[in-house]
């Protein structure tokens, strides 16, 4: 069993839009999160670099499970990253420790993600545009499967 190497958060605000960050040492935009470190889990390592790379003082209750996701190409990156996602909307982010922020419009993706965040989006404008979701907001809907590699998903 592969487990997790990287851990990320998925962070909407109210319009949508997704939080990436670009760490000063990186050429592109990703979602928030890290490396695992070693006697660490994935969720305190979210919760670390959360607070490192943005200062988002969230805690354990605060975020949910999402998914296990495998990069495409795990040659030069992550092997497989657990994804997690904060059900309420979070509307203020600042950048830390030379990092830049930027919210990222689904719709219209930015040309400066790197490729783990590109390869993402597609699945996360399915599950905005899930036609069963009716009115509940995007950061509210349950999960479901997606293609890209996502697994282990809650229902």
């Amino acid at each position: 069993m592969t487990l997790p190497d990287v851990a990320a958060a998925i962070l909407r605000r109210r319009d949508g839009r997704v939080l990436a960050v670009r760490p000063a040492d990186e050429a592109g935009f990703r979602l928030p999160g890290g490396r695992i470190l070693p006697g660490e889990t994935a969720l305190d390592a979210v919760l670390r670099e959360l607070h490192a790379l943005a200062t988002i003082p969230l805690h354990e209750r605060d975020v949910r499970f999402f998914a296990f996701y495998s990069p495409e190409r795990a040659d030069a990156g992550p092997r497989l990253v657990e994804l997690y996602e904060a059900p309420r909307p979070v509307e203020t982010a600042r950048a830390a420790r030379g990092a830049e922020l930027r919210w990222i419009d689904l719709r219209h993706p930015d040309p400066d993600l790197d490729r783990t965040l590109a390869e993402l989006l597609p699945a996360l404008r399915v599950r905005d545009d899930d036609p069963d979701s009716g009115t509940v907001p995007a950061h509210r809907r349950r999960t479901t499967t997606f293609r890209l590699g996502l697994r282990s998903v809650r229902a």
